[in-house]
């Protein structure tokens, strides 16, 4: 078995059962997943969790194989994947949702040099981490200067969103914009491939806001509401006339003085809003504004998108 770890499969009962024998037979280069000598290890033998590493390491998805406490043993999910990321998909549910593992798993197909498993890595992580705006751009960055389509769209949208926003604040302009745009990684977030709710793209709003505060420093200040405008208007300047995106139904409205003002007319559940300055809202005054849009859109039987009616840009 040193010579050949398939030849596992011809010894005796005894012999298998022997560690040291297993554990040359597994310790031969060349083997796979598939290799009889390390399925008969993982499934049968009930290896210590020395042996479990000594595969795990060498062939990633062999954890497909081994015993679900194998599975959620941190140590020996982080071994697998640093040799294989995509041998997530075999790890226990609590480590797809630790953004330390996944994050290690797109990382490690760096190595994996003739295919990019990347976006099959993210697919395998929690809900919740399938919309975590740094793993996406984890996945699809690309130093690549490229003028293509994506590109074009982004330069647009970063335009539509500063031309929004800087109106009335002379310490804005459209490159400070477009700079803090592109270091929130708000473009990441449209690679989403997968279904989201509201709670899970609202905790993805909230880090993207806080980015581009961040981002703004106190020179350039920007409110959580300003940082929210700039989402909404690049988002939906990305995504017009694209219904099917999974975004496309649950982005923000862009909430500013002109959709305040005009919804305060529509109902009285509205009528304090014409007195609210969207420019100084800080994080919790968004989100009781839009709380409020959002209850009235669903007990009109109406989405989201669908109060923009009232955001004219005649009012502009």
């Amino acid at each position: 078995v040193s010579n050949d770890g398939n030849a596992l499969k011809y010894a005796s009962d005894l012999l298998k059962a022997d560690k040291e024998v297993v554990m040359a037979a597994v310790s031969n280069d060349g083997l796979s997943a598939y290799s009889y000598c390390i399925e008969y290890t993982l499934k049968e033998f009930n290896p210590d969790k020395e042996m479990v590493m000594t595969i795990v390491s060498k062939i990633g998805d062999a954890l497909k194989h081994a015993s679900d406490e194998w599975k959620a043993d941190k140590e020996v999910v982080m071994a697998a994947i640093s040799n294989n990321g995509k041998a997530i998909e075999y790890a226990s549910d609590l480590l797809k949702a630790d953004k330390g593992v996944v994050m290690t798993a797109i990382t490690s197909c760096d190595n994996l040099s003739h295919f990019n498993y990347k976006d099959d890595v993210l697919s395998f992580a929690s809900d919740n981490l399938k919309c975590d705006i740094e793993l996406l751009y984890a996945v699809y960055f690309t130093e690549k200067e490229n003028y293509n389509q994506d590109e074009h769209s982004h330069r647009f949208a970063c335009w539509t969103a500063a031309t929004a926003v800087r109106r009335g604040n002379k310490n804005w302009n459209n490159v400070k914009i477009k700079e803090v745009i592109e270091k929130s990684k708000l473009r990441y977030i449209l690679f989403l491939n997968q279904k989201i709710n509201d709670s899970l793209y609202s905790k993805t709003h909230k880090t993207i806001c806080n980015m581009i505060m961040n981002e703004f420093g106190e020179k350039y200040f920007c409110s959580f509401g300003q940082a929210a405008k700039i989402v909404a208007i690049y988002l939906k300047t990305r995504l017009m006339g694209n219904q099917e995106h999974p975004l496309s139904k649950i982005i923000h409205p862009p909430i500013d003085s002109v959709l305040l003002r005009n919804l305060s007319k529509v109902s009285e559940e509205f009528k304090d809003f014409k007195n609210k300055t969207w420019t100084a809202f800080d994080e919790h005054e968004y989100a009781e504004v839009l709380n409020k849009i959002r209850a009235w859109s669903e007990n009109n039987q109406k989405d989201l998108w669908e109060t923009e009616k009232y955001w004219s840009p005649v009012d502009i």
